[in-house]
């Protein structure tokens, strides 16, 4: 299970720092190890000017990604059982409407993903 979820801190005129907040959950039985590359990072840029009804999201490009979250750590992290593990990455990002999503791929060729909409004022 992942939870997305992001706060805005005024930083300067052009930008924002948002603190987007990751939090992996093993619900299974057995441990998880996941490699450096396993947590992505996609945010988008959801545009002002749509028309009314369905934005598909998938097709706006992507504003930022960062495919090795957990590079900072030595070796490869485990998710025990009925264990949450959370990440907090800063993020500098003007003003707009973003969708904000976290991927982690799972070492049984699985994934699993969560995501938040985000306003950055």
């Amino acid at each position: 299970m992942v939870n997305v979820s992001a706060q805005v801190i005024d930083y300067n005129k052009e930008a924002r720092l948002v603190a987007v907040h990751v939090i992996e959950k093993n619900v299974g039985k057995i441990p998880i190890k996941l490699k450096k590359n396993a947590l992505t990072v996609t945010i988008k840029k959801i545009p002002e000017s749509q028309p009314l009804g369905y934005i598909d999201v998938d097709k706006q490009p992507v504003f930022y990604e960062n495919k090795d979250f957990l590079k900072r750590y030595d070796e490869q992290t485990q998710i025990d059982p009925d264990v949450e593990f959370e990440e907090v990455e800063l993020f500098a990002l003007p003003r707009g409407l973003y969708r904000i999503e976290a991927t982690v791929y799972l070492p049984i060729d699985d994934l699993v993903n969560g995501f938040t909409v985000l306003e950055v004022k």
